[in-house]
């Protein structure tokens, strides 16, 4: 079974939430009947709401698979790193791309992140430094392969803030648009949605801060965006360490120490 990263499985936890947030309030077809004579056009905008509810619904399932039946790795202390494993950023070279770099499960910030379910982690997965590999008929050479430490996280942090300081800042300013009452009802629900959203990733922030020792800087400065949120229509949200899904992940940690 691949290990999934500890800072992953959070945001898989995160994720999960939101999904699963958004299945219990994103009912299809919900505002049809508020809106009579409606026209072919309002009809294919009902089924694209159809099609966004299930493919969030797939997402739920993929998240909840991850969540409750995957092993998890320890990525809270430094580790040592003679192969490639799922949490790894891997610096690869062919001829016919250059140099390329990919995190495995997690976000590199001078590379691509890929699934370990994807072609290439599969391929990249228990190698070493100086192997090869062919992909679609392109030979490969694996160049480095770095263990994110301490400022790997920090770095994914300071990334995430800046992301939620500049999608809070563009959802207060956002206004229904919409001219139908279906239109209008969808907005809402998306805008109530992305804030509930929001607050989970700055409840993120501060998680990690926690769990991995760190001085609670971001969340710190998330501060006003948190109260900005707040004031707003939103969903509950949960506190995360009080969820099943951390419950459940801190667990399995545990017992394996």
């Amino acid at each position: 079974m691949t290990q999934i990263p500890l800072y992953t499985m959070l945001e898989t936890l995160v994720s999960y939430l939101n999904a699963f947030r958004t299945n219990e309030n994103d009912q299809p077809g919900q505002a049809v009947g508020e809106e009579k004579g409606a026209t072919f056009g309002k009809v294919t905008g009902i089924e694209e709401v159809i099609a966004k509810h299930a493919a969030n619904v797939t997402l739920l399932k993929s998240q909840t698979e991850r969540l409750f039946n995957s092993d998890i790795a320890d990525d809270r202390n430094p580790r040592e790193s003679s192969y490639v494993k799922s949490g790894d950023v891997v610096v690869i070279s062919s001829l016919l791309y250059g140099k390329e770099v990919y995190g495995i499960d997690i976000q590199s910030e001078d590379g691509q992140r890929i699934s370990s379910q994807s072609p290439m982690a599969k391929l990249l997965l228990g190698k070493e430094i100086g192997n090869s590999f062919d992909l679609s008929g392109t030979k490969y050479s694996i160049l480095e392969i770095h263990v994110p430490g301490e400022s790997e996280i920090l770095k994914r942090l300071e990334f995430l803030k800046r992301q939620i300081t500049s999608e809070t800042e563009k959802i207060l300013l956002t206004n229904n648009k919409s001219e139908s009452a279906i239109g209008r009802s969808e907005e809402k629900l998306e805008r109530k949605l992305k804030i509930s959203n929001f607050l989970d990733q700055i409840s993120f922030v501060a998680l990690v801060e926690k769990t991995y020792a760190l001085e609670p800087i971001f969340s710190t400065t998330l501060t006003r965006q948190k109260e900005l949120l707040k004031q707003e229509e939103h969903f509950p949200v949960t506190d995360l360490e009080s969820t099943s899904g951390f419950i459940h992940i801190m667990g399995k940690l545990n017992r394996k120490s």
